[in-house]
């Protein structure tokens, strides 16, 4: 009888620890769950917040190769007027020069063109 109750204390004894123990272990996983759960939200909010930024980059970027389109389509223009205002130079000059050699100057002076004989301007 003594040897059974001492098998019955042991075994409560046991079943204390046992459920103690299953108690314990119920906390920490639960809180090892609350703290996984933080985490996870935590990576989900940065995972997020890290696509917005990218999505921010791409539009950025597009922002960037446009005003680079733009900025040759502007310098393509003023290599125009420039080759343009170039000719129009090149053709005035030699009509100066055809003019100067005729005796004859032609000259713009407000919007308005002036014929001025040479031999005129040379006499005392």
């Amino acid at each position: 009888m003594q040897q059974q109750m001492t098998e019955l204390c042991r075994s409560d004894s046991l079943s204390r620890v046992r459920e103690q123990h299953d108690r314990d272990l119920t906390v920490v996983r639960e809180q090892h769950d609350a703290k996984l759960l933080v985490l996870q939200q935590r990576l989900d909010a940065c995972t997020q917040a890290l696509e917005e930024q990218g999505e921010v980059v791409r539009c950025l970027r597009d922002q960037v190769r446009q005003q680079e389109r733009r900025r040759e389509e502007e310098q393509v223009e003023r290599a125009g007027v420039i080759n343009a205002l170039t000719q129009r130079l090149q053709e005035s000059q030699q009509q100066c020069a055809k003019l100067l050699q005729t005796g004859v100057c032609l000259c713009h002076h407000f919007g308005k063109c002036l014929l001025i004989s040479i031999t005129c301007l040379s006499r005392p």
